[in-house]
Parts: structure tokens; sequence; C-alpha cells
């Protein structure tokens, strides 16, 4: 019986707080998904959740620029990120529909190749990566996706 009270007194302590364990998104509308996050590292090891990471070449040799990912990119369960062209050449327009509903960002495009913007007080970064690096199964054969956080990718075929 003290070994059954320990156990939930611990695992109360933990959700307050707000660990995690180590494959969860933090993002409370993709856990109750029940979408299946990838760990990074079964995916790209070098791709970290919030890193700005040099991006992949394709097969031409030829890395993608910001410039590129004007239009939709489609992630798993209805999810999707839609980016325009801002007020200014150095601004994106995001829209990023989630379970929550669609919610609208501006974003400043880095020297290297990605996008910050802030959500929820929070920096936000979105870099390119293959579908191995969103964390998420059902894109992890693609490879052509942005990443905003460990699942958190959306990808174009």
């Amino acid at each position: 019986m003290k070994s059954f009270i320990i156990v939930a007194l611990a695992t109360s302590l933990a959700a307050c707080s707000g660990a995690t364990p180590d494959n969860a998104s933090g993002n409370p509308a993709i856990e109750a998904s029940g979408t299946e996050i990838i760990p990074a590292s079964e995916g790209d090891p070098t791709a970290g959740a919030d890193d700005a990471v040099p991006l992949e070449t394709g097969g031409d040799g030829v890395a993608p620029v910001v410039a590129d990912w004007t239009g939709k990119w489609t992630g798993v369960e209805g999810l999707a990120l839609d980016i325009a062209p801002g007020d200014t050449p150095d601004t994106r327009l995001l829209r990023v529909a989630s379970m929550d509903g669609t919610r609208e960002f501006t974003g400043r495009v880095n020297d290297n190749n990605t996008i910050s913007f802030d959500r929820d007080g929070m920096t936000a970064i979105v870099r390119h990566g293959s579908g191995a690096a969103t964390g998420l199964k059902w894109l992890a054969d693609k490879e052509n996706c942005l990443i905003i956080a460990t699942g958190e990718g959306f990808c174009r075929d």
C-alpha cells in the first residue's frame, strides 16, 4: 500500500511540475490527438526541436530557401501551416491550423533560412527538415518538411 501511495504522489508531482516524457511534444493538442511522436534520436539525431539547423539539400545539391516555402504545408490529422509574404520582404504571415483552431502569426525571416515568430510568450522557429525530423511516424518517409517543434511538422510531397 505504501508503494502505491509513493508512486501516486511521484506521478502527481511530475504532472504538476510540467515534466513530460522524452518523446512528448509539450503541445496538449498533439498529446490529446493520440498521434505517435518518434523521439528525435530515432528520426534525425541532428535536429533538435528548437535548434536552427542548416538546411538539408535536395538531389540537385541546392538548399531550399524561405522564399520557396510560400503556400500550404500539411501535417497529420488536419494540421496545416500556410505561409504567405508579409508586409515587408523580411516578414511572413504564418497560419497554423491545429486542433485548437487556426492562429496567425507574423514571422521574421532569419539569415540562416529559418522563420522565427512569437507564440504564447516564447520564440518559435520554423526550419526545413525531413519527415523523420518532424518526430511524427506518419511523415517519416517525406523529404520536404517544415518543423516548428518535435511533433509539430508539416510536409509537401
